[in-house]
């Protein structure tokens, strides 16, 4: 992502308009806008100070070895940050998905990748609570997600559950992970009877491999 991008992002989990970040940077609005469209970079002694006030290292504002973990993570302190302070927010996640808070804490601070485990339960988390955020972070980093085979199989075994009821809303999601994740050329051909078919197709294969794991963990008599 570039840099700009990461000051607008962090700048929002904040909840800071541009207009307080320049303030607190003593900077001009006006940088601050040309930074974040990417119109203009910022120097390094600016990048320090503006890194500074949201709060997050300059190798996080500027994507130098972050581990995924922990840009799962930031994506999660945007909707968290609307109900809860800063300072608790890996707290709440340690509780909440039962994950040792020294690992979120060392992922965080010392940039140290948690266990595929662990990334799953963060990203099954994030798509609960902001589904939309949760596309936005697979688009963003599909090709570090794909590194893992185990990962990427979650991911999008994580979005066919998603849509497995046939609703309206789930045509809609379908498409727009289609959008997402393949060839914008392929999507732009689907209309709502085919998407209505591939619902059908996934529905069924949820239901074959619901089926084979079932069998797998209670045997052929259940």
């Amino acid at each position: 992502m570039p840099v700009g991008e990461n000051i607008k992002m962090y700048r929002n989990n904040l909840g800071l308009t541009q207009k307080q970040l320049a303030e607190k940077c003593s900077i001009s609005e006006s940088a601050i806008k040309y930074y974040e469209s990417n119109r203009r970079n910022p120097k390094i002694e600016t990048l320090n100070k503006i890194a500074d006030v949201l709060q997050v290292s300059l190798d996080d504002l500027i994507e130098r070895n972050v581990v995924l973990s922990k840009k799962i993570i930031a994506y999660l302190e945007r909707p968290m940050l609307k109900t809860i302070d800063y300072e608790n927010i890996l707290k709440i996640l340690s509780e909440t998905l039962n994950i040792d808070y020294e690992l979120l804490e060392k992922c965080v601070n010392s940039d140290k990748e948690l266990s595929l485990e662990i990334q799953k339960k963060l990203l099954n988390y994030l798509s609960d609570i902001d589904y939309p955020l949760f596309l936005e972070f697979i688009e963003r980093y599909k090709s570090k997600i794909q590194k893992s085979d185990e990962l990427d199989r979650y991911v999008t075994e994580l979005f066919a559950l998603k849509i497995y009821d046939l609703d309206k809303n789930s045509i809609e999601l379908l498409r727009s992970y289609i959008l997402l994740v393949f060839d914008k050329k392929v999507s732009r051909l689907l209309n709502d009877d085919i998407l209505h078919k591939l619902q059908k197709d996934i529905t069924k294969f949820l239901e074959f491999k619901l089926y084979e794991i079932e069998k797998e963990h209670y045997g052929e008599d259940k």
